[in-house]
């Protein structure tokens, strides 16, 4: 039942929005308005799901999400993972493995997205069916050089045609075993996965050559093979455009996916000559392709992927091509040598959206430069008078799209199209087409420029295993008729073999009927175009393609609004024309609707397979509102338990618990105390924290004492960090523990001073012998915080806006916004909390990477985790980690040594080193480095209250906000 809580705390945020609140607003409120509500908020909840059909409820919903996201990858996963297996989405097993690869990349781009944005409407767009496309951002172009005037597609040369094979989604289970059940639980069957699909005690043994409930037996496929060479005997070359692993993601690990694709081509030597793309499903997770912009720890464990099919093609491409696939992350260009015309093979799973890796905070116009590659190669081919095909994977006009890269891409074609003789593509598994034109606002035969070829699928899944053979003019290679064989897996014998056989060609079918029957004359554009009309004038003729288009098994018509989508899908080989409609809790699961089932002729997701995303749109369905209103009571306890017996929860449940606390409409509740901004009692801080805080001794010392240094009369405080101490030790008292000594000075001086108590920990806590994880070390964190307001903490009501601009000699990445990084940065939007948390200070070890010296992050899990206990209780924080972190960077190692307590001490403070680091906090409080030409804007001046209290020192502030070193002992760089 912990799933339904889970569901329930996602959609307690929608109230809040549908408000008028801000994200930020929601970010901030206060976990402890629990204690002071008892309203019924589940009802509320479950209306919130039943209404929720908005793009900005949507995003709302996202703020959640990203809560849990923070809280780790282990959060997120188990948590999607319960409410799949709650809701019987998929098999617990399939639940487990599948959201178990893909969730961790789904949560590191909720981590990183800035919501609301148009990454993050595309987000919900793919995830949730509740955004529609943003408009494409045309101030985008690919460089390219002007389109000569005299370029035109060429006549047909009247030559004797030359033959190739287009085959497509094999999709080959390896796993697949004769007699085991073919009527499963799973996406594909076909294996003993338990007892009752075994051999020889199921009802429902699949046959030797497969089932339409299956991926292709290996069987299957080499009767492909052996059906290319009896049929195409003088075939020139074979193109495949990709997707060779089954669809067993669940099972899915990095040798399995090698070693298929190994196999598969390694079979496929059988027919000669192939060119080959690389598909959605020949990576692990299925359609993880992170570019190169992202962390290079992901893209080296894509690399894999890219090196086995480099040396998998490379006995047809030549080394070259071979090298090219494995450095320019699957696509390559290459000269075929019989017949000169050049392939360029595209990795297209850069412009995929089910692609999660491309939901960047800022997502890239041309990841891993893709199309500039591609347009780079057309210029090359152009100026040598060469001929080209494109493959593909996907294809760009498909629903699958991005409408932005689909557009850049096209803008390339129309550029080229006197170049480009055709475009061939796979993925949807059906037998189809796509038109490109170079006004899409008036489409005819005059204006149709580009064609591309969709090639069903061998896989029996969504029809029968099909594949093309192109009649292609040696000089032009344009494309002059193509024929479609199939095996029809419905006849009764079919097992004993498959029997080949044709099942159309476009001249015989629609030449015909247009007057188009010259076998010289290629299928132009515009050719195609007429189609699309004789389409629209004779419905028979529609209906006859519709049942090929699902490789002549579906038996289901399409009229009225699916023919007029399904036309506009041929016609739109750019994304954003092809009609495809967005709906909330859009089922993005792989299978087709077959036997008989009515499709949606407009939606095209043959190639999906994760359950990630019908888990998480299924709290839009009728069973997921059922599943929630059974849970209240559940739900309920788990409000109660928020501050008692919480750490007997799962770690998915206690995760969930504080990021319902986040965005809990009940959280706009008033804090405890408050006092006016306007207070004329001097501040007292009491600093509460570990070594790094602490008085300068043998075994530590930290910013503390300096800090102290800087108040004025009668402004004081006591530094009360411990050498060792931890959050949980420092609570227990013994000689690592100040905690009560800290809250009984909080309430001896808080009637005569405004107290306030800087919390900073992490070094100890992060070490084997705490025995802490990071989401206890929050927990701890949080419930300092909360025992400061307990004991009377008083919040300064102001409200703070900052955007900085520092010197880009200290800081090396250009910061936009100081509230992202330095200063008083989490807001209230009427007060602030005393209670200060810190993230720990930086220690001064230096490594080098790539011939670049930087400081060592050994702490930045622990800054993290102390920001989002920051947020869980309203309480300010200050940065202090990535502050000392760009101040140390900036001064360099050896300088930084200079501060070292001892020498080669890199984590403790001599008494310079507390001088300094204690100013940088001083400043930050203060709300900005003063007086150093720093361009400020805030609205009331946070620092007012605070400027009165604090010597300045002019010369050290400026040191430290230019990133000059400032004092400094005797220690040599080590």
């Amino acid at each position: 039942m912990r799933p339904s809580f889970v569901l329930g705390s996602v959609l307690s945020i929608l109230p809040v929005l549908t408000a008028g609140l801000t994200v930020n607003d929601v970010l901030s409120t206060s976990v402890a308005a629990y204690a002071h509500s008892k309203r019924d908020i589940v009802d509320d909840i479950l209306t919130d799901i039943e209404d929720l059909a908005e793009c900005s409820a949507c995003q709302a919903l996202l703020v959640v999400l990203q809560a849990l996201a923070h809280l780790g990858n282990d959060a997120f996963t188990d948590t999607i993972v319960e409410i799949c297996e709650l809701l019987e989405i998929e098999d617990d097993d399939v639940c487990a493995g599948a959201i178990g690869l893909e969730g961790p990349i789904l949560a590191h781009d909720l981590r990183n997205m800035d919501i609301p944005s148009k990454t993050s409407e595309l987000f919900c767009l793919t995830i949730f069916g509740l955004c529609q496309w943003p408009e494409v951002d045309t101030s985008y172009s690919v460089s390219m050089s002007e389109k000569p005037t005299d370029a035109a597609r060429p006549a047909s040369s009247g030559q004797t045609p030359i033959q190739v094979v287009h085959i497509s989604d094999i999709h080959v289970d390896r796993n697949y075993t004769t007699g085991a059940s073919y009527n499963c639980t799973k996406n594909i069957c076909c294996r003993p996965y338990d007892a009752d699909d075994a051999v020889g005690v199921t009802d429902y043994p699949a046959g030797e050559y497969g089932n339409v409930a299956c991926d292709s037996p290996v069987t299957l496929e080499e009767s492909l093979y052996t059906a290319i060479q009896d049929l195409v005997p003088n075939r020139t070359f074979t193109i495949f455009t990709g997707d060779v692993i089954e669809g067993d993601v669940w099972l899915s690990t990095d040798d399995e996916v090698t070693t298929g694709l190994e196999d598969a081509y390694g079979r496929m030597e059988s027919i000669g000559q192939t060119y080959a793309v690389i598909g959605n499903h020949d990576s692990c997770p299925v359609d993880s392709f992170p570019p190169a912009a992202v962390d290079t720890t992901y893209a080296a464990e894509t690399q894999i992927f890219y090196d086995a099919l480099s040396g998998d093609i490379a006995s047809w491409v030549g080394s070259t091509a071979a090298a090219e696939v494995s450095s320019n992350y699957g696509s390559y260009s290459v000269l075929d040598e019989t017949t000169g015309l050049r392939i360029i093979s595209v990795n297209t799973n850069f412009w995929y959206k089910s692609n999660y890796w491309m939901y960047e905070t800022t997502m890239e116009y041309d990841p891993s430069s893709m199309l500039s590659w591609l347009a780079s190669e057309l210029e090359t081919a152009e100026t040598a008078g060469e001929r080209v095909w494109i493959l593909g994977h996907m294809p760009l006009g498909s629903g699958d799209t991005f409408h932005d890269q689909s557009y850049y891409f096209d803008t390339i074609i129309q550029r080229f199209s006197g170049t480009i003789s055709a475009v061939f593509y796979g993925h949807t598994h059906k037998d189809e087409w796509e038109l490109a034109y170079s006004d899409y606002t008036a489409q005819t035969a005059a204006t149709a420029t580009m064609m591309s070829y969709i090639a069903p699928a061998l896989t029996p899944t969504s029809g029968n295993p099909t594949f093309r053979v192109y009649d292609v003019d040696p000089v032009t290679f344009g494309v002059l008729d193509f024929t479609v064989y199939y095996a029809n897996i419905s006849s009764p014998t079919y097992q004993s073999g498959p029997t080949w056989e044709k099942l159309y060609s476009v001249k015989e079918t629609y030449g015909a009927l247009l007057g188009y029957t010259d076998a010289a004359a290629e299928l132009t554009p515009a050719f195609w175009h007429n189609v699309t009309e004789l389409f629209e004038s004779d419905d028979a003729v529609f209906q006859e393609y519709y049942a090929r288009k699902t490789r002549d098994y579906s038996t289901s018509t399409c009229t009225g609004d699916c023919k007029t989508e399904e036309i506009c899908q041929l016609r739109a080989a750019q994304a954003q024309y092809n009609c495809v409609t967005i709906s909330p809790g859009i089922n993005l699961k792989k299978r087709d609707g077959i036997d008989g089932e009515v499709e949606n002729a407009h939606e095209e997701h043959a190639c999906e397979s994760s359950p990630v995303a019908p888990v998480l749109s299924s709290i839009y369905s009728d069973e997921g509102i059922a599943a929630l209103r059974s849970a209240k009571k559940f739900l309920y306890e788990l409000i109660k338990s928020r501050k008692k017996n919480i750490d007997m929860l799962s770690p998915s449940v206690h995760a969930l618990i504080w990021a319902a606390t986040l965005c809990s409409p009940l959280a706009s509740a008033a804090p405890r105390s408050h006092i006016a901004v306007n207070s004329t009692k001097p501040p007292a801080f009491f600093l509460a924290g570990d070594s790094m805080t602490a008085v300068q001794s043998d075994d530590g010392g930290g910013y503390g004492t300096g800090f102290l240094s800087f108040l004025k009369s009668p402004a004081w405080g006591i530094d009360y960090g411990q050498d060792g101490a931890t959050t949980v030790s420092f609570v227990e008292g013994g000689t690592q523990g100040n905690w009560t000594a800290v809250i009984d000075a909080l309430n001896g001086a808080k009637e005569q001073y405004e107290v306030f108590v800087p919390i900073m920990f992490g070094a100890n806590d992060q070490k084997a012998a705490a025995n802490e994880t990071l989401l206890e070390y929050q927990t701890n964190l949080q419930n300092l915080a909360l025992d400061v307001i307990d004991n009377g903490g008083t919040p300064v009501s102001t409200q703070y806006s900052y955007h900085y601009s520092f010197p880009s000699t200290l800081y090396k990445k250009k910061l936009q916004d100081c509230p992202s990084c330095l200063g008083l940065l989490q807001k209230r939007t009427d007060r602030v909390h005393q209670k200060l948390l810190l993230t720990p200070m930086s220690r001064r070890a230096f490594t080098s990477e790539d011939n670049v010296t930087q400081v060592t992050q050994s702490l930045a899990d622990q800054r993290t985790y102390t920001i989002y206990a920051a947020r869980n209780t309203s309480t300010t924080y200050i940065d202090f980690n990535l502050a000392s972190t760009e101040y140390i960077n900036a001064i360099g190692n050896a300088s930084a040594q200079t501060y070292d307590l001892a020498c080669t001490d890199e984590t403790h403070l001599n008494s310079w080193g507390s001088v300094v680091f204690g100013r940088m906090f001083a400043d930050l409080l203060l709300g900005h480095p003063p007086k150093v030409g720093v361009d400020v804007d805030f609205v009331p001046n946070p620092s007012a209250y605070f400027t009165q209290w604090f010597v300045p020192n002019t010369t050290l502030s400026e040191d430290i906000w230019t990133g000059v070193a400032a004092y400094g002992g005797d220690c040599p760089l080590q």
